[in-house]
């Protein structure tokens, strides 16, 4: 069975959730300090760069390990050099 780590599912819940919260920031800054005006692209990217960035990686770094089996390790014969 192949289950996927909690880490990069909260990860990418994170990244989703940073970029409804950025497109919100956005529209705060827009109505807040550009007086309904237009956000200028390069504050919108950074808007969305940071929170988002953000948000992943702080909901990848609180999300639990996925707990994994003990590797199996097989026992190898000695090599013994040859008699001379």
């Amino acid at each position: 069975m192949n289950q996927t780590e909690t880490k990069v599912v909260a990860g990418a819940a994170g990244g989703g959730a940073g970029a409804i919260t950025a497109g919100f920031v956005d529209y705060l800054l827009g109505i807040t300090a550009y007086n309904h005006g237009a956000v200028p692209t390069v504050v919108q990217s950074f808007v969305l760069l940071v929170i988002s960035g953000g948000l992943a990686f702080v909901a990848g770094w609180l999300a639990p390990h996925t707990p994994q089996p003990a590797p199996v390790v097989e026992p190898v014969a000695p090599v013994v050099p040859p008699a001379v």
